[in-house]
């Protein structure tokens, strides 16, 4: 037996490469090693395992230590235990687990070849090891941040290789998809794992779906679950910061060492229990000593940065795969699948996350994809979920926010969607108020709050779409009632208000005080009518003027805007109404509601992650304000007949909702928090 183990170690052998080995000196090393290793599995089986447990010990051994085998001795021993499959019974775990250790990705190729051989061997010949060798393929996917030193080709090289053996072990036991998907959630990066560690697994796993579709649907899940997290913890983290953050765009390259990934590394060592720590408590942030809170600061900033920068990687990934989905890329059933799939993602994950910023760009940009139906079949989704009675209402008012900010900002989305969108808002507001205002009704955040949230909807689209809502064909019945109106407000002073239209609200100062609160509203100023605005504005006059009084409780930031493009496209003149409404005091506006959560909540602001942005820019619309029609109106403003109300608007409050409109950004609500 000592001549067996010399000859086992000999130093010539743990030198020498595969490829540099003769064929001869090869067969002849291979029958000392088989008699080794049979010869240690038949005396386990009699009861003496010493030589196997040596066996397993030498294969456990770091590959870096100086008495680690060798490639050859490795490349031998798994050919000869390949050739003993049968015998590695659940006796042999311990065996079996040992070799699946082993880094055998980035070795020779032809060490490969027999890896992946004995990997279908042994889940041939034994099922219950089917679970522990797809977890240690799908744990092949993960970023490696040191190439070890015996590598012989790169890491993209390495996740080739693992997806062959995964692949080849699907084939042979095709019941193994669901232990699959099992495996890919365990291995799934931690968040305080860096940017390249979530970019490796996450373009894995969908190259992975790609030949496993029966895990499209889960996967996907998975996936944009784990991008949502990092999105809205983004939110939070900006919600305490006082400084903008700078993103900067990189390079996504998987053979790279990543040290442009420091601070991800920098951050995850020193915070990486963070979600326990209190070192981001808002609360700590009184302190009298400037430096800590300079550092807090600091440190609060390059956490969102790492983060920022992990979630603008996994955006680039998943844009790239729905973009192989283009009208070149699939079928159209293909296509339609994952459609419903991103559909059935966003009604279960994305629209209940009220601080996703960017995750939901991922149906916005499929929606491009194929304008003659997604972008229609998207908008027909949003509308009918916040019609519908019997879902949640926070579920409907947001919902009512993504129409908003979806028709708002898709160029992809052609005119009559538009005005359509607008359309069946009014038309579902107007039906609203028919079963909802009454003598008594009193404006009402809580309690009406679908309608609060459909009005603010309609603003917002206007303020972006106007040119689309002006119609292209000849006068429609809006543009008639707007001259009679006009006309019969020329009769009136101008100060008039309607007569049935008064509403008991509180006053300050005032006790039960009956306040006329909503003025005439001029469509088309000065009588002039110039634009023959869609049909889906004609009810605007009367929902604006109601008693549910929508100015007073819907955004601020989104009814001054569209109070200013109203005047300035000479649509509507409402500034009385914002005037008068500065002077009641409405009860519950204080409480918190589900409008409140949602009203600053616009899903499609302004894409900001600069690496990914590239597959957004040409597929969204940017604020462009009223500038190339402004000339031709404002000019005469200022000396309207409402010049009492007019007067109290200050030019440099004029100034602020520009500013604070210029991108139209209002989610989060400090404009110094966006991205």
């Amino acid at each position: 037996m000592p001549m067996v183990m010399d000859a086992y170690r000999d130093p010539e052998i743990d030198e020498t490469s595969i490829e540099n080995v003769s064929r001869a000196k090869l067969t002849n090393t291979k029958m000392i090693m088989k008699t080794f290793v049979t010869g240690a599995l038949k005396e386990k089986e009699q009861g003496n395992p010493k030589r196997y447990d040596e066996l397993v010990s030498l294969l456990l051994t770091d590959p870096n230590h100086v008495n680690a085998p060798s490639t050859l001795k490795l490349y031998l021993w798994i050919q000869i235990l390949s050739e003993n499959v049968s015998r590695l019974d659940k006796s042999c775990a311990t065996l079996v687990e040992a070799i699946l250790d082993i880094d055998w990705g980035f070795r020779e190729t032809k060490f490969a070849e027999v890896y992946v051989a004995f990997l279908e061997h042994l889940v041939t010949a034994h099922a219950f090891y089917v679970v522990p060798v797809l977890r240690q393929l799908v744990k092949g996917f993960s970023y490696r941040p040191v190439v070890p030193s015996y590598a012989k080709v790169a890491r993209s090289e390495v996740y080739k290789r693992n997806h062959t053996a995964l692949q080849s072990v699907l084939k042979l036991i095709p019941t193994s998809v669901m232990p699959l998907y099992e495996a890919i959630v365990a291995y799934i990066p931690k968040q305080r794992e860096n940017s390249a560690s979530q970019a490796a697994y996450i373009r894995n796993i969908l190259d992975l779906i790609n030949y496993v579709p029966y895990l499209r649907k889960q996967v996907l899940m998975l996936l944009i679950t784990h991008m949502i997290q990092f999105d809205a913890h983004i939110q939070i983290e900006l919600d305490e910061l006082q400084e903008d953050v700078e993103l900067q765009e990189f390079k996504l390259d998987f053979d790279a060492d990543y040290a442009s990934d420091d601070s991800d590394d920098e951050y995850d060592s020193d915070q990486e229990d963070v979600e326990d720590d209190d070192e981001f408590d808002p609360d700590g942030y009184h302190s009298d000593d400037e430096t800590e809170k300079r550092d807090s600061e600091e440190k609060r900033k390059q956490k969102i940065e790492s983060m920022t920068r992990k979630l603008d990687a996994m955006m680039l990934l998943l844009l790239r795969y729905l973009s192989n989905f283009a009208m070149e890329g699939a079928s159209p059933s293909e296509r339609t699948d994952l459609f419903n799939t991103l559909i059935t993602i966003f009604d279960s994950t994305v629209v209940k996350t009220l601080k996703s910023r960017y995750t939901q760009f991922l149906i916005f940009y499929f929606c491009s994809i194929d304008v003659n139906a997604y972008p229609e079949l998207f908008l027909n989704h949003l509308l009918e979920h916040m019609m519908d009675s019997a879902r949640p209402g926070i579920t409907r008012i947001s919902c009512a926010m993504y129409v908003a900010s979806y028709v708002a900002r898709a160029k992809f989305l052609d005119v009559s969607s538009i005005q359509r969108s607008v359309n069946v808002l009014s038309a579902w507001c107007n039906d609203y108020m028919d079963h909802h205002e009454f003598r008594n009704t009193q404006p009402d955040a809580s309690k009406y709050d679908m309608f609060y949230a459909a009005m603010q909807a309609i603003m917002y689209i206007f303020c972006f779409r106007w040119r689309e809502l002006i119609s292209e064909e000849g006068l429609d019945e809006l543009v008639e009632e707007s001259a009679d109106m006009v006309h019969h407000q020329s009769q009136t002073k101008a100060n008039s208000f309607h007569k049935g239209n008064q509403t008991i609200m509180k006053v300050r100062g005032e006790e039960d005080a009956t306040v006329e609160t909503v003025p005439l509203i001029t469509i088309g100023a000065h009588g002039d009518v110039t634009r023959n605005w869609c049909v889906g504005l004609k009810n605007l006059p009367r929902l604006i003027s109601s008693r549910l009084n929508p100015l007073k409780v819907c955004s601020d930031l989104v009814v001054n805007q569209f109070a200013h493009v109203a005047r300035t496209t000479n649509f509507m003149y409402v500034h009385p109404i914002i005037q008068r409404n500065k002077k009641i005091v409405l009860s519950g506006m204080g409480h918190n509601t589900n409008l409140q959560a949602v009203q600053s909540f616009f899903p499609f602001d302004p894409y900001k992650l600069k690496t990914s942005s590239p597959f957004i820019d040409n597929i969204y619309s940017v604020w462009r304000g009223d500038n190339d029609e402004e000339d031709d109106y404002s000019s005469d403003d200022d000396s309207s007949e409402d010049g009492d109300d007019e007067s109290s608007s200050s030019s440099s409050e004029d100034e602020e909702i520009m500013t604070g409109m210029s991108a139209m950004s209002i989610s989060p609500a400090h404009p110094h928090l966006l991205l």
